[in-house]
C-alpha cells in the first residue's frame, strides 16, 4: 500500500478519491438509463441497441475523466512567482470538492461536512484499496484472455472447403467484409466465437458432420 501511494502526488490521490465518489451515482445514472434503453428499443435494429449502449459506456468513460480533471484542478493553483510560470500543488480543501459542496449545508459540521472530512483523511486507503481491487481484476482479465488464446490455437482443426466456403457466402450475405474463420475444437462443448480484431467461429469436434445440409 505504501509502495502505490508514493507513486502518487497528494493532490492526484485526491481527485483519484472523489472521482470515484463521483463514479457511484454516475453508475447508477448509466444503469438507469440503460435500463430504459434496452425497454424501448426492444423492436429496433440489433445494431441500433448496440451503438447506443456502446455509446453510454464511452460517456460514462468520458464523465469518469473529466470529473477527475475538475477535481485535479481544486488542487492546481496558478504560480506567479518567479520566472517560470509553473504550478504550484495544493492539498484540495475538504469542504471545496464538487461532492463536499453538495454533502455540506449551511454553517458547522453537518452530517454531510463530517462525511465528507471523514472521506477526506482516508483518501490514501480508499485509493490505495481501490487499486489492489483493480489490480486483481486485470489479473483474471489477463487469465480469461490467455483462456481465449488457448481454444483458438489449440485442439483446433479446420473443416472440409465446402464449410470455409459456406461461412464466406453467409458473411457477404450479412454484409461482413472482413475475413471470418471456422475451426473445429475439441476444448468447446458448443458453438462459439473468440476474438474481436481476428474473429474465429469455434464448432465443437464432429459437430458438423453430424448437421443435416438445411441447417
Amino acid at each position: 500500500v505504501s509502495f502505490l501511494l508514493s507513486l502518487f502526488r497528494e493532490d492526484i490521490i485526491r481527485a483519484l478519491l472523489w472521482t470515484l465518489v463521483h463514479s457511484l451515482w454516475q453508475g447508477l445514472a448509466l444503469a438507469i438509463l440503460t435500463g430504459l434503453v434496452i425497454l424501448f428499443t426492444r423492436r429496433s435494429a440489433p445494431v441500433w441497441r448496440y451503438n447506443i449502449l456502446l455509446g453510454l459506456l464511452f460517456l460514462f468513460i468520458a464523465g469518469a475523466g473529466t470529473t477527475f480533471f475538475l477535481e485535479l484542478r481544486t488542487s492546481v493553483v496558478p504560480s506567479d512567482a518567479g520566472s517560470g510560470g509553473g504550478v504550484i500543488f495544493y492539498p484540495a480543501d475538504p469542504m471545496e470538492t464538487p461532492v463536499a459542496s453538495t454533502l455540506y449545508a449551511g454553517g458547522g459540521q453537518s452530517l454531510g461536512g463530517r462525511l465528507t472530512a471523514y472521506i477526506n483523511e482516508r483518501a490514501d486507503i480508499i485509493v490505495a484499496i481501490w487499486f489492489i481491487i483493480l489490480a486483481i481484476r486485470l489479473v483474471k482479465l489477463l487469465t480469461d484472455l490467455r483462456g481465449v488464446q488457448r481454444l483458438r490455437y489449440y485442439g483446433t482443426s479446420v473443416p472440409g472447403e465446402y464449410w470455409r466456403k459456406r461461412v464466406a457466402e453467409l458473411a457477404q450475405r450479412i454484409g461482413i467484409k472482413r475475413a471470418v474463420r471456422i475451426l473445429e475444437s475439441s476444448l468447446v462443448n458448443a458453438p462459439m466465437m473468440a476474438g474481436v480484431l481476428k474473429p474465429v467461429i469455434l464448432m465443437p469436434l464432429g459437430l458438423l458432420a453430424q448437421l443435416p445440409p438445411r441447417e
